[in-house]
């Protein structure tokens, strides 16, 4: 039964360090889009009315 508990954890802690990985890499890509002229995305457009950041 430990194994399997063991197992299930380090599933999901792997799983939240891809996510992790995966946050930043969009984040930089989507830095790269907007200095590019790119359309703001829908997420972008609440925090510019918001007047919220990135770490909000």
């Amino acid at each position: 039964m430990e194994t399997l508990s063991q197992n299930r954890q380090d599933v999901v802690r792997c799983s939240k360090i891809v996510l992790r990985l995966m946050n930043l890499e969009l984040r930089e890509n989507s830095n790269d889009e907007l200095a590019r002229g790119d359309v703001l995305k829908s997420v972008q457009c609440y925090m510019h009315e918001a007047g919220a950041s990135e770490e909000e």
